[in-house]
C-alpha cells in the first residue's frame, strides 16, 4: 500500500500560485514570527483539490484588548466556533474531509456578537 501524499502550506509566508487569499494583510515579522493580520471582519483562502482528500487547518486570532470569536467554515459549512480570550495566544486546529473542486475556508471574526468594525 502506499503512503498517502503529505502537503504543509505555512500560509503566513507565502501562498500557493493555484491559490487566492483575501482579508488579510501581507506577511510581516515580528522580530520572532512571520504572522498575517486581518483586514476586514472576514478573511478566506480559495483553493483547487484534485482528489479527495483530508484537510487539516491550524489558525491563530490574537488581540490584546478584546476577545474575539473566530468562526472558520468550509463552503458555507461551519467548523469551529471559539472565543479567543483578550491578550492570550490560543491555536486551534480544524479538520475536514474534502472532495475534488474549488474550496473556500473562511474565518469570521466577531466581537461582542458583532462583526468587527476595527479588527484588532
Amino acid at each position: 500500500m502506499t503512503q498517502p501524499e503529505f502537503n504543509l502550506f505555512d500560509l503566513r509566508t507565502e501562498v500557493p500560485l493555484s491559490w487566492t487569499m483575501s482579508g488579510l494583510s501581507a506577511p510581516r515579522w515580528d522580530g520572532v514570527n512571520y504572522f498575517r493580520s486581518p483586514t476586514a471582519s472576514e478573511s478566506s483562502l480559495t483553493f483547487p483539490v484534485e482528489r479527495p482528500q483530508f484537510m487539516q487547518y491550524r489558525y491563530q486570532v490574537y488581540s490584546p484588548e478584546t476577545a474575539v470569536t473566530g468562526r472558520v467554515k468550509l463552503n458555507g459549512e461551519v467548523l469551529d466556533t471559539f472565543v479567543f480570550p483578550a491578550g492570550k495566544f490560543v491555536t486551534r486546529e480544524v479538520s475536514a474531509f474534502v472532495q475534488p473542486g474549488q474550496q473556500r475556508l473562511t474565518v469570521e471574526y466577531r466581537c461582542g456578537g458583532e462583526s468587527c468594525s476595527d479588527v484588532p
